[in-house]
């Protein structure tokens, strides 16, 4: 009887061994993650901060107005497109009223 139990103490103190060296190996790679996670993160905001300033470059009013030229667009400013759409939908409502233009839906 006295056998038996040693069996069973030793099993017991294996067993306890065992389930602690798993969870310190688990402690361990869960550290090695977060460090690894942690690096992500790091390497992440100095992209967003590289992008953004490229960004904050590229958008100032010069670098824009370098663009305007070299692609050849011509800016309006507000009053005239306000003006230039109150045209455009005077024209739209004047050929819909002459039967030009068929409303969405509608019969021919």
């Amino acid at each position: 009887m006295l056998v038996k139990r040693w069996i069973l103490l030793v099993a017991v103190l294996v067993g306890m061994g065992l389930v602690t060296v798993w969870w310190r190996s688990q402690t361990l790679a869960i550290g090695y993650e977060a460090a690894r996670l942690e690096r992500q993160l790091l390497q992440a905001i100095e992209e967003e901060r590289v992008e953004e300033s490229r960004l904050a470059r590229l958008t100032t009013p010069d670098r824009v107005a370098v663009k305007v030229r070299e692609m050849d667009l011509r800016l309006e400013s507000r009053a005239e497109r306000t003006m230039l759409a109150g045209q455009r939908r005077a024209a739209g409502l004047a050929l819909a009223s002459a039967g030009a233009v068929r409303p969405p839906g509608g019969t021919p």
